[in-house]
């Protein structure tokens, strides 16, 4: 094999134009914005994250059209073309069809060919990781700042108490977002910083990112959501995998990171972190009760599924998907969720998806950071998409995007399967 520098690539593999100060800096507010989506309506109706992605088309179609033809013949892409198609045919089949959760689905996959197309190098993903750790560092400090008192000052025995006091201290909180997401966004950043402060050799670069680390991993724990603490926990988790067990500087850093969460987490955050299908006052937990639901109906959906028109409206409405006031709660899981709406057929096109972009994972991902905080950042989006059924977040633009353009121009060759060790060796290029 012959070992380049990590900002070259193969020879005969066209890499396209470096990417530009304002490439990079596109790249750095679309994911730093990602927190206040729904707070900046310069035109209402259209998001913060809506009108920045609109700039990119309009420069990419403008400056880098070659690179975009480029990228959308991706195979993670072909992936969720297939997917749609599949989608727009079963969800025609069903009656009360209704095509705005796969027209969604589609502006998410745009946005990350635009991504995909502007991320052409080492510098512009290194950009992208920094623009996670800035979103999730301001807004793990915001919790700090807004809730860590009212948390730390109060008491909770169990998940209802500790339900209720998660609405109180949240109730006047200027940020207005979903909690799990605000979990989330902390627990990415965390993964970014740990990255980071697991491949830097300069004392104190190591030290801010380790520093920011704590911050934002104590950040996840704070909006007391189940699904934020499990993904930031896993996601650390199969980094320091990655990186390397046998590093004594790993070691330390876990130690400080297990530390800090033991020190710092207010113990009310410890009583809502727990699950069951049991009722508690005459009350059924809403997820477990939607799961519950999901279960019973499985023979109804399993096939062809129910369209997702259908599902938000009548159908849903007369199973355990719908509260006391009609209102119809999604399954809070990706994959269930689209099997309730197009089937086993939809659920297979959209595995395929995960599969492609799994794929994309850089091998040897111990000696460059960004590569490292990019598998972190695969498989917090995958336990993501296990614990939320929104399947056009946000999140899943940004993750595809930059996953696509490190596949398709930083390493074309070669990929790692860091869950079961096994490298698939192809020759000529490896980061050095």
């Amino acid at each position: 094999m012959t070992t380049t520098s990590t900002t070259a690539v193969q020879s005969n593999v066209w890499s396209g134009a470096p990417t530009s100060g304002l490439e990079q800096g596109l790249i750095f507010l679309a994911i730093v914005a990602l927190p206040t989506e729904n707070h900046f309506l310069f035109i209402p109706g259209f998001s913060l994250q809506f009108i920045l992605f609109g700039i990119i088309a309009v420069y990419v179609a403008w400056n880098r059209f070659p690179e975009l033809l480029r990228t959308v013949g991706h195979p993670a892409l072909i992936a969720a073309y297939l997917f749609l198609t599949v989608g727009f045919l079963l969800e025609w089949t069903h009656a009360h069809h209704s095509y705005d959760e796969l027209l969604r689905v589609a502006q998410m996959v745009i946005g990350a060919i635009l991504l995909a197309t502007l991320c052409r190098d080492i510098p512009a993903l290194r950009m992208a990781c920094f623009g996670y750790l800035a979103a999730g560092l301001w807004l793990s400090i915001l919790l700090f700042l807004t809730s860590y008192g009212a948390l730390n000052a109060a008491t909770a025995t169990d998940f209802q108490q500790a339900s209720q006091l998660r609405a109180a201290a949240f109730e006047d909180n200027p940020l207005q977002a979903n909690l799990n997401n605000m979990a989330f966004g902390a627990a990415q950043a965390s993964v970014i910083a740990l990255s980071w402060g697991l491949v830097t050799r300069a004392t104190l670069p190591r030290g801010f990112f380790t520093a920011s680390g704590l911050i934002c991993l104590v950040g996840a724990f704070l909006p007391l959501s189940r699904s934020g603490v499990a993904i930031a926990i896993a996601s650390c988790a199969t980094v320091m995998y990655a990186f390397g067990l046998r590093h004594g500087k790993g070691i330390l850093i876990a130690v400080l990171l297990v530390g800090a969460v033991l020190m710092w987490v207010p113990q009310a955050v410890w009583s809502r972190m727990s699950f069951t299908f049991e009722k508690h006052e005459g009350k059924t937990e809403g997820r477990a009760l939607v799961y519950g639901a999901a279960i019973d109906h499985f023979p109804e959906y399993f096939l062809t599924g129910v369209g997702a028109g259908n599902f938000w409206t009548h159908w849903g409405r007369r199973t355990e998907f719908a509260s006391d006031s009609g209102r119809v709660s999604g399954a809070h899981n990706c994959f269930m969720q689209v099997t309730l709406y197009w089937g086993i057929l939809g659920l297979m096109t959209f595995l395929l998806i995960f599969w492609q972009t799994y794929r994309c994972l850089p091998r040897h991902s111990n000696r460059e950071a960004a590569a490292l905080a990019l598998v972190g950042i695969g498989v917090s989006i995958m336990l993501f998409s296990m614990v939320s059924h929104n399947i056009y977040a946000k999140e899943f633009t940004l993750a595809l995007g930059l996953l696509v353009g490190a596949h398709r121009w930083i390493w074309p060759q070669g990929i790692v399967y860091p869950s079961f060790g096994i490298v698939h060796r192809t020759p000529h290029y490896r980061i050095s």
